[in-house]
């Protein structure tokens, strides 16, 4: 996939702001793996926006920091221990849902639909997501609500959906009942992110400085289960550099969690392929009774 970004911007507030929609737009057109540069191409940033900025292009397929050579430096390790530490935890973050994001992208080449979309893209008869723009879906299952502007405590947060979903925030593990409008933490520290009530989610929780190096480490299933007590999803994995997933070489489960049981099934069963990740754990929010 080639990259797409939002054009030579500014350190700007309201750069940041933009950057969501302009995204989506070019989601629904087709163009699926844009992101925005992180920290704002031209101009000096403040420490808020470019630590907001981290946060916000961790959630977008393209992220990236990048700015004009004639700018301030702004490395995060540049940056005072608090403010360090929380680009840090972004990017951490980012890296920890990498599955996922692989996973949109083979779902994208297959089917094209987009990997972050506007809410009316997944919830067409739900009147009250029409005009937000300010949030989004990551592969249909992840919301996401940056935080664009300055000196921001709390935020609100549509969830949509109908009486059998709920949403789960990442940051504290509250359910939270679709359909629903909800006033939650928005500190320099956190970024809302719910998981989608129903979803099994792969994650890879072992911190590492590259992506290459954490090709064979173990998963992590994050198991959502909603109202009706079940919850489904899948994990996709090939060598993450040739073309031989064309010929099936890749790694393709389902899961399905219903009766308090979490089922696997092999996807690809003809062909093999060889290489030594495993799933290290299982993670159930809202788990049922009995589990």
């Amino acid at each position: 996939f080639a990259a797409v970004w939002t054009g030579d911007n500014m350190a700007k507030w309201s750069h940041l702001e933009i950057s969501i929609p302009m995204c989506l737009s070019l989601a629904v057109s087709g163009i699926s793996f844009c992101g925005a540069d992180v920290g704002g191409f031209f101009l000096n940033t403040e420490d808020e926006l470019l630590v907001r900025w981290y946060q916000t292009g961790a959630w977008l397929p393209f992220f990236r920091a990048h700015a004009h050579d004639a700018t301030s430096r702004r490395e995060p390790y540049l940056k005072a221990p608090d403010k360090l530490d929380v680009i840090r935890t972004a990017l951490q973050q980012r890296y920890s849902y990498l599955p996922f994001w692989y996973l949109c992208f083979r779902e994208h080449e297959l089917t094209g639909v987009p990997v972050i979309l506007p809410l009316f893209a997944e919830f067409p008869g739900e009147e009250a997501v029409f005009g937000i723009e300010d949030q989004f879906l990551v592969g249909g299952k992840i919301l996401v609500k940056p935080v664009t502007k300055a000196n921001i405590k709390s935020v609100p947060v549509y969830l949509p959906g109908g009486p059998e979903e709920i949403w789960v925030n990442i940051n504290n593990k509250l359910v939270y009942p679709a359909n629903n409008k909800v006033e939650t933490s928005a500190t320099i520290d956190l970024v809302p992110v719910f998981h989608r009530g129903g979803t099994v989610i792969p994650k890879k929780e072992r911190a590492r400085p590259s992506s290459t190096s954490m090709m064979n480490d173990p998963y992590t299933l994050v198991v959502t289960v909603n109202r009706n007590k079940t919850a489904y999803g899948d994990l996709y994995s090939d060598d993450g550099q040739s073309y031989d997933y064309k010929k099936g070489s890749f790694v393709h489960q389902s899961y399905k969690f219903e009766k308090n049981r979490l089922i696997s099934k092999t996807v690809n069963s003809a062909i093999r392929f060889d290489n030594s990740e495993m799933l290290e754990r299982v993670r159930i929010w809202n788990p049922p009774q009995g589990v």
